[in-house]
C-alpha cells in the first residue's frame, strides 16, 4: 500500500470525502450517474440500496506536499470510478492537445504563463453562473489574441492610433 492510499484511510479524509459526495448528492460530476433516490436538494440525501456505482472525490489538481484533506472543497467533486479513472488517464494528454493549440495559435510559454497568472486571478465561478471554466478560458485566448494583434497592427500602422484605440490597448 502507498503512502498516498494510506492517507486516504484518515479519518480527516474521510469526513471531507463524505462532505464532498453528500454536497454532490452522490452524483457523478462528469457523467451525471447517481446513486442517489432522492434528488429534492431541500430533502436528505437517500442512497438507493440495489447501486452497484462505486464513487470516488477526485482532486481537481494537486499541490506537492499537502495531505489529501488540505484542499478547498471547491477543488473536490464527487465521480463514480468509471469516470475517476478516465479522468486520471487522460488529463495529461489533454493538457498536451491544450498547449499544442495554444502553441499553434501563437502562444509562447512566456504567454501560456501569463495566461495562466490571469486565469489565477479570476474569481472562482459560482455554481448558477452561465460561463464554464472552459469558456472563461476561451474567452480569455481570444482577448490575448486580439491585444497581440492590436499590437502587431500598431506597429504596422503609419498614422497615429485614436485616444479610443490607445485605451483599448491598454487594457
Amino acid at each position: 500500500m502507498t503512502y498516498y492510499q494510506e492517507q486516504l484511510k484518515n479519518a480527516q479524509w474521510q469526513a471531507m470525502r463524505l462532505k464532498v459526495l453528500d454536497r454532490d448528492r452522490w452524483t457523478c460530476q462528469l457523467c451525471c450517474q447517481s446513486a442517489c433516490i432522492e434528488h429534492d436538494h431541500s430533502k436528505p440525501v437517500r442512497l438507493d440500496p440495489e447501486t452497484t456505482l462505486t464513487f470516488h472525490v477526485h482532486h481537481t489538481f494537486y499541490r506537492r506536499g499537502r495531505k489529501p484533506w488540505e484542499y478547498p472543497l471547491e477543488s473536490l467533486i464527487a465521480v463514480c470510478s468509471e469516470c475517476h479513472e478516465s479522468e486520471t488517464v487522460n488529463l495529461n494528454v489533454s493538457a498536451m492537445n491544450l498547449i499544442q493549440i495554444l502553441k499553434e495559435n501563437g502562444f509562447t510559454s512566456s504567454n501560456i504563463d501569463e495566461l495562466a497568472d490571469g486565469i489565477r486571478r479570476l474569481p472562482h465561478l459560482v455554481d448558477d453562473s452561465p460561463f464554464s471554466n472552459s469558456a472563461v478560458l476561451l474567452w480569455c485566448c481570444w482577448e490575448w489574441k486580439t491585444v497581440r494583434e492590436m499590437y502587431q497592427n500598431r506597429n504596422r500602422r503609419t498614422e497615429p492610433f485614436s485616444n479610443e484605440e490607445e485605451q483599448e490597448i491598454s487594457i
